[in-house]
């Protein structure tokens, strides 16, 4: 996962840990989501051949299985303001860089996938990195945005010290069109560098295709 803090120019906001923690951080991360975004990879039928960019690549999980189901002919560009978990990624078809998403240059219109996961809701501006990682698609290839809703959630205390904290999400938030929690996925239009918005991941299973039980 690459997360800014704004204040302090596109600093990693886990930069002080001590990496045995944030590693932990990032494995309970991969353990409590991977499930789902596999699920959501695979409804949208990734395959052999194609060029994928991970978006906050944290430690790695998203990338190890985008470079199985891609193979030989495609690649994998794993992208973090900290790449220091993704030294192990070994396989051929992958690429490892530092970047900044809210900065740095991405090749536009290379990928079929760009994925990001926990990513937008530490963003200062998310809907302008919405837009650098929609320029970076292919016409009609797809954007996948999984974030949580926080935008729901508010203290039961108004008084309590970390009241105004839960208020935060909601004033950056990214509208998500109703008040549940999931993923969102936008399909390139074809011929420009614009996105639609394809389907909505919700908590009730819903996935390109149809519900699943």
């Amino acid at each position: 996962m690459m997360t800014t803090d704004a204040a302090e120019g596109g600093r990693y906001f886990a930069a002080d840990a001590e990496a045995d923690d944030e590693l932990a951080r990032l494995k309970l991360l991969e353990a409590l989501c991977d499930p789902w975004t596999f699920r959501c990879l695979d409804g949208i039928a990734v395959r052999q051949g194609w060029r994928c960019l991970e978006v906050g690549a944290g430690a790695g999980s998203v990338v190890r299985w985008l470079s199985e189901r891609v193979g030989s002919a495609g690649r994998v560009v794993a992208v973090d303001l900290d790449p220091r978990f993704l030294g192990d990624l070994r396989a051929p078809n992958v690429e490892v860089r530092r970047c900044d998403i809210t900065q740095d240059d991405i090749e536009p219109a290379a990928y079929d996938l760009v994925h990001c996961r926990a990513l937008l809701m530490h963003m200062n501006d998310p809907a302008d990195v919405l837009r650098r990682m929609a320029a970076a698609l292919r016409p009609g290839g797809w954007l996948v945005a999984e974030d949580a809703d926080f935008g729901i959630v508010e203290s039961l205390d108004p008084a309590h010290p970390l009241a105004e904290a839960l208020l935060l999400p909601r004033k950056n938030r990214v509208s998500l069109g109703d008040e549940r929690h999931g993923s969102l996925l936008w399909q390139g239009a074809a011929g420009s560098h614009g996105i639609a918005p394809a389907h909505r991941l919700g908590e009730r299973g819903r996935y390109p295709g149809g519900p699943r039980r």
